[in-house]
C-alpha cells in the first residue's frame, strides 16, 4: 500500500491525478491499485453545486473518473464543501472510521477528529475551516455553516487523541496550525479579500494547541494555496521528546507518505 497526500483540488481533481500517474509511469515506479491511497487535504469540492440535474450530470463524470483511478480517492472537508449535500451520501466503517462512500473508492473521511488507521499509520483527520470571504457569499448557494467545525469535534478531536496516548504517524487538517501558517508570511487579508474579509479563524489555534501536545511525523494542511515542505513552526520549534516537526502546506503537489 502506498499513501499520497495533496491539497485542495476545488471540483477539478483529474487533472492533477492524471498529471500524477504520467509522473509515476515515467519515473518508473511500480503500477497502483486500489489498495493504494490519495488523500485530498480538504476543499475536494466536487460536491458544490445545487443539487440540479446538469449539476449532478458534471459532479457523477468527475466522480466516476476518480472511480476509473487506479488508487482509492480519501479526503478531509474543507471550507468550500457543499455540506448539505455531502452529508447525504451514505456512511460505511473503513480504515477504522466513519466513512462517507460517494463512489465504491471515493471517500469522505467525515469525522473531524478522528484517528484514521489507513495501512500501518495512525492519521487523525480535521477537515473545516474558516471562509475568510464569507461576507461575499450566500449560505446555501457558496457558503455554509457547517465549515466551522463545532465544539462537539474540538472536543473529539482531543478525546480522540488521549485514547492513542497523543501519538499518531501523520495529521492531516485543512487549516494549518498558528505557528506553522505564521511561518508561511502570508500577505495580509485585507489586501486579497477587501475590506469585508472575516479575519477570525478559531480553528488555527486550536490545531496549535493539538500540535503542541501531539507526538507527530508529518502534518499535512491544506486551504492556503501554497505549496511549502518542511514548514518550520514559528511558536515550537521541537515536538514531544525534543523530535522536530515537519508541517507541510500543500496545495498542487502532490506528497507521499507511505
Amino acid at each position: 500500500m502506498r499513501i499520497f497526500v495533496t491539497g485542495d483540488t476545488h471540483s477539478e481533481p483529474i487533472y492533477r491525478f492524471r498529471s500524477f500517474l504520467l509522473n509515476v509511469i515515467t519515473c518508473g515506479h511500480p503500477s497502483l491499485n486500489k489498495d493504494d491511497v490519495m488523500i485530498v487535504a480538504g476543499d475536494f469540492g466536487v460536491i458544490w453545486g445545487n443539487g440540479s440535474s446538469v449539476c449532478i450530470k458534471s459532479e457523477d463524470t468527475i466522480l466516476d473518473a476518480l472511480e476509473n483511478m487506479p488508487f482509492t480517492t480519501l479526503f478531509i472537508d474543507g471550507n468550500h464543501e457543499n455540506f448539505d449535500r455531502l452529508m447525504q451520501f451514505p456512511t460505511e466503517s473503513r480504515y477504522n472510521g466513519e466513512v462517507g462512500v460517494l463512489r465504491p473508492s471515493v471517500l469522505h473521511l467525515k469525522q473531524r477528529g478522528h484517528v484514521y488507521t489507513i495501512g500501518d499509520k495512525k492519521i487523525w483527520c480535521f477537515g473545516g475551516g474558516i471562509s475568510v470571504d464569507k461576507n461575499y457569499r450566500k449560505e446555501g448557494r457558496d457558503w455554509w455553516p457547517q465549515e466551522e467545525p463545532s465544539t462537539a469535534e474540538y472536543c473529539h478531536g482531543i478525546e480522540e487523541l488521549a485514547k492513542h496516548k497523543w501519538r499518531v504517524d501523520c495529521a492531516i487538517t485543512h487549516a494549518g496550525p498558528q505557528g506553522a501558517v505564521d511561518a508561511m508570511n502570508l500577505p495580509p487579508l485585507r489586501e486579497s479579500f477587501g475590506e469585508m474579509v472575516h479575519e477570525y479563524d478559531p480553528v488555527s489555534p486550536y490545531l496549535e494547541f493539538i500540535s503542541r501536545k501531539l507526538n507527530f511525523d508529518h502534518w499535512f494542511f491544506g486551504h492556503y494555496h501554497e505549496d511549502i515542505e518542511q514548514l518550520s513552526s514559528k511558536t515550537a520549534v521541537s515536538g514531544v521528546n525534543g523530535k522536530n516537526r515537519d508541517y507541510t502546506a500543500l496545495y498542487r503537489a502532490v506528497y507521499r507518505l507511505l
